[in-house]
């Protein structure tokens, strides 16, 4: 996992846990400091190829566990 990778996983947990919701492509953007989506959605198809998230019928979830502790999702 490359640095802006774990920085974007990073954000998409907290906004999770935070508002129990996923945040949007151009969210996640502002939250790393990226410009465009399109950045930050080949960051998320690279975690996703790398069993951290999953991608379905174009939106983005967690797996059933956390990716960086192990432990199991839930809201907040």
């Amino acid at each position: 996992m490359t640095p802006k990778q774990e920085q974007v996983l990073h954000a998409m947990e907290a906004w999770w846990r935070e508002t129990g919701r996923m945040p949007t492509l151009q969210q996640l953007a502002g939250a790393v400091g990226t410009k465009t989506r399109s950045s930050v959605w080949r960051h998320v198809r690279a975690l996703s190829a790398a069993g951290h998230l999953a991608v379905r019928g174009g939106q983005v979830q967690f797996p059933d566990r956390c990716p960086t502790c192990g432990a199991a999702w839930s809201a907040r």
